[in-house]
């Protein structure tokens, strides 16, 4: 799997490694719940563009369940909730993390089993499940790169000059967004 996605993606646009000491970036990118678990777990400021595979993968699955996938309320729900759907990540994924408050929250989900997505998503397609788990691996360098993800078959229908219907989940209406609608029923939707 690592030959199609991830650092080792021959024809990724972004390398995906880790910047150097003086490039160090800030913890804080992205909201949390689109936050992966190596900025919780890690957070140095050494990370890769895959953080943004990751929120990729929560806004994907929020278009898909019509709401946050990992709506934690600090950084140790929110890592709680990761690990719910996830499952425990393996011992040789985060043998770097030298953190001990980590390290310990580490230890406490050690027994955590992935929960298939097509439980969570029940009507959606297999192209869709298999994706999102693309998307949504705790191991940065196991995401698909970006450019693996728009090669994914699920949008092969959105290929420029096909003049088939694409397969979009039925869920995804956005005709809301061609009515006149007042502000309270905007953020009620």
């Amino acid at each position: 799997k690592r030959g199609e996605c991830g650092v080792n993606d021959p024809n990724a646009n972004m390398d995906g490694d880790h910047v150097d000491d003086a490039e160090r970036m800030t913890q804080h990118v992205v909201t949390r719940w689109y936050r992966p678990p190596e900025l919780m777990l890690c957070p140095d400021g050494l990370y890769s563009y895959y953080v943004d595979i990751w929120s990729a993968g929560c806004i994907f699955a929020e278009l898909l369940g019509r709401k946050p996938l990992f709506p934690g309320k600090n950084f140790v729900h929110q890592l709680q909730l990761i690990f719910d759907v996830i499952g425990a990540p393996k011992e040789s994924d985060v043998a770097h993390i030298t953190n001990k408050q980590a390290r310990k929250f580490l230890s406490g989900v050690r027994g955590k089993v992935k929960r298939p997505l097509q439980t969570i998503f029940k009507d959606a397609p297999q192209l869709v499940i298999e994706l999102l788990d693309e998307l949504l691996m705790f191991e940065p360098n196991d995401r698909c790169s970006a450019r693996a993800a728009l090669e994914h078959p699920y949008f092969a229908p959105f290929e420029p000059g096909k003049e088939t219907e694409p397969p979009i989940y039925p869920d995804f209406n956005f005709d809301f967004v061609k009515k006149k609608l007042p502000r309270s029923r905007l953020r009620q939707m």
